[in-house]
């Protein structure tokens, strides 16, 4: 099912929601070549890693951005993204080892996109608040 942005995702922080839409729209790329069962191309392998670095640079963003406003959900997120990342290397470690597989990408992205969708509405939002100030 594709990511598709709505309201009940606003932070009211443009960069954070700018940022989030991006990640949308690469995990909607991944569901597109999925369905074209690409498991091991390229293009695959190309927009995991492309996931993972957007993932990671903007978990630190966001970090920034919660402390810089004081937002009482910073502990939270932080403690979320640093599980979130332990999720995404042991989904690489499993692909080094049993290379792309089409179990292995589903599990990811199923994963992933649960993931997303968990923490923006119950953590991420979180910033609305502190954004207004």
């Amino acid at each position: 099912m594709p990511l598709n942005w709505g309201d009940e995702y606003v932070t009211g922080c443009v960069q954070v929601d700018q940022q989030h839409r991006v990640i949308f729209d690469a995990m909607n790329s991944l569901e597109d070549l999925l369905a074209k069962r690409a498991f091991e191309s390229t293009a695959v392998l190309n927009l995991l890693a492309q996931i993972v670095d957007d993932t990671i640079n903007h978990f630190a963003c966001e970090e920034q951005c919660m402390s810089r406003r004081r937002c009482s959900a910073a502990r939270d997120n932080e403690t979320a993204h640093a599980g979130f990342l332990e999720t995404i290397a042991a989904f690489q470690e499993r692909l080094r080892e049993e290379g792309p597989s089409e179990p292995l990408l589903r599990e990811f992205h199923s994963t992933a996109e649960s993931w997303l969708r968990a923490h923006i509405c119950q953590v991420d939002v979180r910033l609305r608040e502190c954004a207004k100030g």
